[in-house]
């Protein structure tokens, strides 16, 4: 999943240098406003879908076919008695189902914010960022639930420590990012920020512009989590040695 960082950045980097954008920071998604950024920006956000169905899978092999071939076997690592083990293990099905709504929204969220760029369809790339933005910590939340139990009762991988600290990296960047970017926009003004030219070329002269960048910093920093968030993923799936057996159809 670093290439979600790559991508983004590499983006970024080939809108600055063409002179597409001017504040030190702006938001992510002004790095995909202009036609070679944004197949890269797009490419970033589609390639990271299919990641999220194959996790789900994953865990679901864990939760319906492993740990019940424990407990068949009545392998001794259990820690608890049969009748609460079979509870958890409908509280982490049920809540694996929620993980795999979530992800399809997020996949969907993903395809919005990927290719409709904001210079183009702005409401509905605003639409689908918002959501994205707030619904992955709650993604987060139900990773971090899962992992801390399949370890504990059932020492499946690890304990979610990096999960947790990119949990609260995630809720932090979120209040930050909404309350200087409303600062912002109070001070440079409603129709200039929703103004494409306008905020893309936003000097440091201009009123709310240190409140931009720092709001717009948030975001990074935020998208940057959600990388983080999918690294640690990704390393679990990586060592995982049951693939052949899981099913992703």
């Amino acid at each position: 999943m670093r290439t979600l960082i790559d991508f983004v950045l590499f983006s970024y980097s080939y809108a600055a240098v063409n002179n597409h954008l001017e504040p030190i920071l702006n938001f992510v998604s002004d790095s995909g406003s202009y036609e070679r950024s944004a197949g890269l920006f797009a490419q970033c956000l589609d390639l990271s879908a299919f990641f999220l169905w194959a996790r789900y899978k994953q865990l679901k092999h864990y939760l319906q076919v492993k740990i019940p071939e424990m407990i068949m076997s009545n392998d001794g690592q259990l820690k608890y008695e049969i009748g609460s083990i079979r509870k958890t293990l409908d509280r982490l099905n049920r809540i694996n189902y929620v993980s795999l709504l979530l992800s399809f929204v997020a996949i969907f969220c993903m395809t919005m914010v990927g290719n409709f760029r904001c210079n183009e369809f702005f409401l509905l790339h605003a639409i689908g960022g918002i959501l994205l933005f707030y619904l992955w910590p709650v993604y987060t939340g139900c990773m971090i639930y899962m992992n801390h139990h399949l370890y504990r009762t059932f020492k499946i991988e690890s304990p979610p420590l990096t999960l947790i600290l990119g949990f609260i990296i995630q809720l932090v960047s979120l209040v930050f990012m909404f309350i200087f970017n409303a600062m912002a926009m109070v001070q440079f003004g409603w129709n200039r920020f929703f103004t494409e030219q306008e905020r893309l070329h936003w000097t440091s002269d201009e009123p709310g512009y240190w409140f931009h960048v720092i709001g717009t910093g948030s975001e990074w920093v935020l998208l940057i989590s959600f990388a983080v968030t999918l690294l640690c993923i990704s390393k679990r799936m990586k060592k995982c040695n049951e693939w052949n057996l899981i099913n992703l159809g």
